[in-house]
């Protein structure tokens, strides 16, 4: 891809070879949501020492985000179980309005797709983590079209 916008965890420095450009979009946060109606269920599962995570896989970028800052942590006070998995963060929050589990979602994305009003928010006492937006784009590119998309982006800041 000439442009790719993805997630990092905020605080993170990630080297950027010199062949990429990168911009800062906008703050993000991952958060843990549940459909309203099983929010009750499911904390007090966790608050009687067992959380029913929605998991991503190990190979994508959400998957290590939530092995490496949130399934570690919730295992020091809860036995933790993936109840299940997708890469699909859509999917993700489809299975938390139903109760499956508690699912970690980009806000922005969930507030976009299905609207606050259907889920809890349970960041207060899970915690969410704090993420970026970022841009990347080949220094050297001469494709007149990503040059000028780029300069949009980087107006935008």
């Amino acid at each position: 891809a000439s442009i790719a916008i993805t997630y990092r965890v905020a605080g993170q420095q990630n080297s950027v070879p010199e062949y990429l450009l990168e911009a800062r979009l906008s703050p993000e946060r991952l958060l843990p949501i549940v459909g309203v109606s099983q929010a009750k269920r499911l904390m007090w599962e966790y608050h009687n020492g067992k959380i029913d995570l929605i998991g991503y896989p190990p190979a994508v970028f959400l998957g290590r985000v939530v092995a490496d800052h949130i399934a570690s942590t919730l295992a020091r006070k809860s036995e933790v179980t993936v109840v299940a998995e997708t890469a699909l963060t859509p999917a993700a929050m489809q299975m938390a309005l139903s109760g499956i589990g508690i699912a970690w979602v980009p806000e922005g994305l969930m507030r976009a797709t299905f609207g606050q009003e259907n889920f809890v928010d349970l960041s207060e006492e899970l915690g969410a983590i704090d993420l970026e937006i970022v841009a990347h784009s080949r220094a050297t590119d001469d494709v007149p079209a990503t040059s000028h998309a780029w300069a949009i982006i980087c107006l935008m800041l």
